[in-house]
């Protein structure tokens, strides 16, 4: 620990004895201006950091993908979140249609709060064109849907009621034969 307290000490002192160094006289000699803008032209000190702005366009698709990837950063923030049906959007838990709606809320989407209103939402996307943060729906029961955000690669984020949390779930051929509908609405 004292050895780590001297070498502490004289790597202050390096320090102050390098900006002394350039504080001194001969330092101050050194001409800078080219690298910082200016130029001399003759005996005259000219600015030429000053040029024309380029026109920078935003793209779309940049767009696109820089907010889906908000949307699966702040769905991330939710694994572990506790599992409860019919969950309402103010509570601390979520179920499979409060957890869409509260990730895509959180960019300035108001998403439909039911699996049912959610299933009819944005626009229809074909499996194989399927990109983070599409919304997949699946019939588990005769009458109930149930909601995910595909995160890619084959796995998907969503509220589950058998793990009574929000998990990140590898997608197999039995959640395949349950495929309703995949829905983009970014």
């Amino acid at each position: 620990m004292r050895s780590t307290f001297h070498r502490s000490l004289s790597a202050a002192g390096l320090l102050l004895s390098i900006l002394a160094a350039t504080a001194s006289p001969s330092a101050a000699a050194l001409d800078l201006s080219d690298k910082l803008g200016m130029a001399t032209r003759g005996n005259e000190l000219v600015d030429d950091s000053v040029q024309t702005p380029l026109a920078l366009e935003a793209s779309p698709k940049l767009d696109d993908e820089f907010v889906v990837d908000l949307v699966i950063s702040d769905a991330l923030s939710l694994l572990g979140t506790s599992y409860q049906f019919g969950a309402r959007e103010d509570a601390k838990n979520v179920d499979c249609s409060s957890l869409v709606q509260r990730i895509f809320r959180a960019i300035g989407l108001d998403v439909p709060r039911t699996t049912r209103e959610q299933v009819g939402y944005g626009e229809p996307v074909a499996l194989s064109a399927l990109r983070k943060g599409d919304l997949l729906f699946y019939r588990w029961q005769r009458q109930g849907l149930h909601v995910a955000v595909y995160m890619d690669d084959g796995y998907i984020l969503h509220a589950s009621p058998g793990q009574g949390r929000v998990v990140v779930t590898r997608l197999t051929p039995s959640w395949d034969s349950r495929l309703v509908a995949a829905r983009r609405v970014i």
